[in-house]
């Protein structure tokens, strides 16, 4: 599933991450083309952020920063930085901004 494909039948999502399908969008934080569910963010929180990948984060962009994702680095896979995995838990925690 390439980082553009993100709806399956039915109207439900799938985590750009992972895979997995979600009918709500409880569990799913969206970015600009991408979606990362609470397990993957749970996943990236516990396994920890990758130094020095050269990849840039798929929901803000920006290269240099510490990132997580699934595969190797350099693949075209989704990235998610440190910053936007902090954005990501406080959204799926339902805190609102203050």
């Amino acid at each position: 599933m390439s980082s553009k494909e993100h709806r399956v039948g039915g109207g439900a999502l799938a985590c750009s991450f992972c895979g997995e399908v979600k009918k709500a969008k409880a569990g799913l934080v969206a970015g600009p083309g991408v979606y990362i569910c609470d397990r993957c963010v749970a996943k990236a929180r516990s396994q920890g952020l990758v130094e020095g990948t050269g990849d840039s984060c798929s929901f803000c962009t920006r290269s240099g920063r510490p990132n997580w994702g699934v595969g190797s680095p350099g693949e075209s896979r989704p990235r998610i930085c440190d910053a936007c995995l902090g954005m990501s838990e406080h959204v799926l925690a339902g805190d609102q901004p203050g």
